[in-house]
C-alpha cells in the first residue's frame, strides 16, 4: 500500500492545492460585482505565490513581499489594499479547507512609508557603493548608483528599457511613475560610463531577470548582502528600553539621500519636487532631512546678516 492509500485509510487529506489552483476556484465562485477588476488584483498574487503549495506558504514569505513593497516606496493604503484582496483568498482557502488558518490577519502593516528617515553618512556611502561594486551581480552597482544621483524609484528603474536611454543626452524617460505622469531623468557622465558598459539595442529591460527576461530580477538578496558587507543595519537597532537607535537603511532611502543633499545645497523645494517627481511639495518636506551642522550653519547666517 503507497504513502497515498495509507493516508486515505487513515481519514487524512493530502493538501497539495497550489496557490493559482486555489485563485481559479476562488474567482469561479466570485458573484460580486467588479468580476475583471478583482481578477486583475489577485492575479498581482498569482504572479508572486502562483505555482507554490497553499500549505507552504508561510508567514515570512508574505512578510517579505510586504516589505519588499515598502522598500519600493508603495504607500501604505496600496499595499493594504493588496494585502485585502489575499486575505480574501486565504479566508476562501479556509472555508474550503486547503489551509488550517488565515496567516494574512496576524500581518500588520505600520506607516513605515511615512515615517521612515534613515539617511546614509558619508562614511556609510562609501563602503555601500565599494559593497555594489564587488557584488555577485554586476548590475547592482549602476542600480543604486542610478537611485543616489536621480533619486527614482527602485520600481521605475526597474522597469526602465534601453529605449528609454538617450545616449546622445544622457537623459532616461519614466513613462509610467507613481504619480501618473512622465519624468526625464538626468544622468552624470559616472552612471552614463555605466550604463554603456552594458548597453544593448532594443527595447529589453535593462534589469531583466535571466529566467523572464520580460520581468525586472528581484534584486532583494544581491542588496540585502551589499548592506550586510557595508555594515548598514537592514533592520531597526533599538536602544535598551525598545526604542529605535538606528532605523533600518532600504532601498527607499536612497531617495530620501537624494532629497536632502539637494536640500543641504541649497535648491529650492520647487526644484527637489520636480526632480523627485513629486505632485506637491508637502511629500518633498517629508523627504528633506536637515542635520544639525546645516541648522546651526542657517542660524549663524540669520546672525550675521543682523550684524549681530
Amino acid at each position: 500500500m503507497g504513502g497515498v492509500e495509507l493516508f486515505i485509510q487513515a481519514g487524512k487529506r493530502i493538501r497539495y492545492k497550489t496557490f493559482h489552483d486555489v485563485c481559479t476556484e476562488y474567482l469561479s465562485r466570485w458573484g460580486k460585482k467588479d468580476y475583471q477588476g478583482q481578477m486583475q488584483r489577485v492575479d498581482y498574487w498569482c504572479n508572486i505565490f502562483g505555482d507554490r503549495i497553499m500549505t507552504d506558504i508561510d508567514i515570512f514569505d508574505i512578510r517579505e513581499h510586504i516589505d519588499s513593497m515598502i522598500d519600493a516606496g508603495e504607500r501604505t493604503s496600496t499595499i493594504n489594499r493588496k494585502k485585502a484582496v489575499l486575505s480574501s483568498i486565504y479566508k476562501f482557502a479556509l472555508s474550503r479547507g486547503y489551509i488550517d488558518e488565515n496567516i494574512i490577519r496576524n500581518i500588520v502593516i505600520d506607516n513605515d512609508t511615512k515615517h521612515r528617515d534613515r539617511v546614509l553618512t558619508e562614511s556609510e556611502r562609501s563602503r555601500l557603493i565599494k559593497a555594489c561594486k564587488d557584488s555577485y551581480w554586476d548590475k547592482l552597482y549602476l542600480l543604486v548608483l542610478m537611485a543616489m544621483v536621480t533619486g527614482a524609484r527602485k520600481g521605475e528603474l526597474m522597469n526602465l528599457r534601453w529605449c528609454d536611454i538617450n545616449f546622445k543626452d544622457s537623459t532616461g524617460l519614466l513613462g509610467d511613475t507613481k504619480n501618473g505622469s512622465s519624468r526625464e531623468l538626468h544622468f552624470p557622465a559616472i552612471v552614463m560610463t555605466e550604463l554603456k558598459r552594458f548597453q544593448e539595442v532594443g527595447s529589453g529591460l535593462i534589469f531583466p531577470s535571466p529566467e523572464k527576461p520580460e520581468q525586472p530580477l528581484d534584486v532583494r538578496k544581491a542588496w540585502s548582502k551589499a548592506l550586510k558587507v557595508a555594515g548598514i543595519s537592514d533592520k531597526d537597532l533599538l536602544n535598551p528600553d525598545g526604542t529605535v537607535r538606528l532605523e533600518k537603511f532600504t532601498f527607499h532611502c536612497l531617495r530620501h539621500g537624494f532629497c536632502s543633499a539637494l536640500s543641504d545645497a541649497g535648491k529650492e523645494i520647487n526644484q527637489i519636487a520636480k526632480l523627485a517627481g513629486h505632485k506637491s511639495i508637502q511629500t518633498t518636506m517629508r523627504y528633506i532631512h536637515q542635520g544639525r551642522e546645516q541648522s546651526r550653519q542657517i542660524v549663524d547666517e540669520l546672525t550675521h546678516n543682523f550684524g549681530l
